[in-house]
Order: structure tokens, then sequence, then C-alpha cells
């Protein structure tokens, strides 16, 4: 006695290939409706006021558990990148000063400015001795505009 046993995945294979084509035909008539169109319109915009509800009350639970929302958690990223942004800005900054230094040319400058600012110094204490020593005339030395002035005066009245 022999047995005879079929190959299910043959029959299976038998089976869909008949079926398909006309499946795959009923299908693409019903997608191309207008009525499967306005359905699938009306079942996406269900689910999109579904998901709108459903975030508004997890906002408002996570806002009373006091824990932050993907919102402020974006918002948090946004300041955290402006202030890397920020702090990049300082460093390059500070790279071209140390830069500038090593060079030489703010030490320049630095030498450049003491030099003026002892200058300066050395011509102010010239003028804080001139204003402190008692004025008198000297040879050469021009008197204050107002003693002249006396002075002319009282020679005029004499003549």
């Amino acid at each position: 006695m022999s047995v005879n046993y079929t190959d299910p995945f043959s029959v299976w294979k038998s089976f869909y290939s008949e079926v398909e084509p006309k499946i795959s035909q009923s299908l693409q008539k019903v997608l191309e409706s207008e009525e499967y169109a306005a359905a699938a319109g009306q079942m996406l915009n269900a689910t999109l006021q579904l998901e709108h509800l459903y975030s508004r009350q997890m906002e408002k639970l996570l806002q009373n558990y006091k824990l932050p929302t993907t919102k402020d958690i974006a918002r948090l990223c946004e300041l955290v990148i402006g202030l890397e942004s920020k702090i990049d800005q300082i460093e390059e900054r500070l790279i071209r000063l140390e830069q500038s230094i090593q060079t030489g040319d703010m030490g320049k400058q630095i030498a450049l400015l003491s030099q003026q600012l002892s200058a300066l110094i050395g011509s102010l204490q010239s003028i804080e001795k001139i204003g402190t020593t008692e004025e008198t005339p000297t040879r050469g030395r021009r008197q204050p505009r107002t003693t002249r002035n006396v002075k002319e005066a009282d020679e005029s009245t004499q003549e």
C-alpha cells in the first residue's frame, strides 16, 4: 500500500495564483471609488481629533504632576543650543585674543599705551607743580592776563 501525500504549499500556490488577480481587481475598484475616499477622510479626521484630544489631556496631566511635556523639553533643547552657540562665539573670541597676544601685537599696543600714560602723568605733575607755586613773575615768563591788565590800568592812570 502506498500513501500519496499532496504538498500543501503547491495547493496554496495554485489557489493564490487563481484568486489573487480577481481580488486585486475588485479591491482596486473599491480603492478608486469616491465613497471609499470620503469614508477614509472621515476616519482620518476622527483619528486626528482623538489624537489632539489625547495630547491635550496628557499635557494637562503632566502639568498637574509637575512633569515636563515634549514642548517643554523641546524648548529646553532650543535654549541649550542657543547657549552652546554663545559659548562657541566666546571661545572663538578668546582664541583670537590669545593669538594676538602671542604674536605680540597686543603687547606692543600695551607698551605704547603705557608710554603715553607715563607722558601724560608727567605732564599732569608739571602742571600741578606750576599751580602750587606762588605766581611770581620771572623774566621770560608771561604774567597772567588779569595781572597785566591791572598794571596797564595803573600805568595809564599815573600818566
